[in-house]
């Protein structure tokens, strides 16, 4: 019997492929191919909240430090000195550092509050003045325009259309309009009010606070959050008592439970009025 001969086949080698890039690293390429670098890591920033309580719990950290030899002892030996005492003070005193307001900074807090109260304004008394108007003036229904409340620069806008249509009706001496809107709390003194309001809450584009100092601000917080959680772990180490932990400020008190009746009271006797227990 004869043997079939078949062509020799040739084998084509599999293509190269790359390693699979382990978590944490990125794939680049390079003259020799791809190679594995280590990405970069990135610091979290700590939210607003967090900067917001963190000097008050640096102040009680560094309290419990300065004022209890014990704790002193323990954090010690954690490599806690004098110097990084120092430091956690002079970061707290830049982070809540008393600076004078300048008259930029008044101007804004003004315009905010008149923004905040004409919003509240419109909120209440928009749909009741236009529901009014329906029934007694229909040819003004259109001086108190339906409007997106939720946003307060809708709000502004259209009070100050408001004021400018009734200063049209008092030069048409519409004097049916005005006396209505009068006895539902929009009288003469209340549009001087409000329109000065408007000309405080108009200004709130053309100032602004300072930037540079929020920011700055915001570095010293960043700063003496950092080193607060830096010695606030090694508390959490070193540190195993709870009165001192609680002293630290790293743990809350328990609240107290209220006494059921014939439960045990103050100086051991019972809630009842009995013997000691």
């Amino acid at each position: 019997m004869t043997s079939k001969t078949y062509p020799q086949q040739q084998v084509e080698a599999a293509p190269e492929r790359a390693l699979p890039c382990p978590r944490g690293y990125r794939v680049a390429t390079g003259k020799r191919g791809p190679m594995h670098k280590p990405r970069v890591p990135m610091t979290p920033t700590p939210g607003y909240t967090a900067l917001a309580e963190i000097p008050g719990r640096a102040l009680v950290f560094l309290q419990a430090i300065a004022t209890r030899p014990p704790i002193r002892v323990l954090m010690s030996q954690g490599g806690f000195t004098a110097k990084d005492h120092t430091e956690g003070w002079t970061l707290l005193s830049r982070a809540c550092e008393y600076q004078a307001t300048s008259s930029t900074e008044d101007d804004q807090f003004r315009a905010q509050r008149a923004m905040a109260e004409i919003h509240d304004w419109v909120t209440q008394h928009f749909p009741r003045l236009r529901a009014a108007l329906e029934r007694l003036h229909p040819e003004w229904i259109e001086l108190f325009p339906q409007r997106d409340t939720r946003h307060p620069e809708q709000s502004l806008l259209g009070l100050a259309c408001v004021i400018e249509r009734l200063g049209h009706a008092e030069q048409r001496r519409d004097a049916a309009l005005l006396a209505t809107l009068e006895r539902r709390g929009l009288g003469r003194r209340a549009i001087e009010r409000l329109a000065g309001l408007v000309r405080d809450a108009q200004r709130l584009g053309e100032v602004s606070g300072d930037e540079t100092d929020i920011d700055a601000r915001t570095q010293e917080l960043v700063a003496l959050y950092r080193w607060y959680r830096d010695w606030a772990e090694t508390a959490k180490r070193v540190v195993r008592r709870k009165d001192y932990r609680i002293s630290l400020g790293l743990v809350g008190r328990r609240a107290c439970r209220p006494h059921s009746e014939g439960s045990t009271g103050e100086r051991g006797f019972s809630a009842r009025g009995g013997d000691p227990v």
